[in-house]
């Protein structure tokens, strides 16, 4: 689980305190995030067994604690 947190939210942090990303660059960003959390059969189809936001949640509240990128960015963009 640390491994899969770690990944999930920390890789993207420095661009994400850079740039304002475009809400398509954000969606690309989540879709690759739920690609490696739920990784597929060989046809590249897979079954997600529990919705986004439950895993965006916090750990308190059941969730992975990931949050959602785009308030990240917005957050990020703010500290500067």
């Amino acid at each position: 689980m640390v491994l899969i947190k770690s990944v999930l939210n920390y890789l993207p942090i420095y661009y994400l305190s850079q740039f304002k990303f475009p809400k398509k660059v954000a969606n690309e960003i989540i879709r690759i995030q739920r690609k490696f959390l739920w990784s597929g059969n060989k046809e590249g189809k897979f079954l997600p067994l529990v919705k986004w936001k439950i895993v965006q949640q916090n750990k308190d509240r059941g969730g992975l604690g990931v949050g959602d990128i785009v308030v990240k960015n917005a957050a990020l963009l703010f500290k500067l």
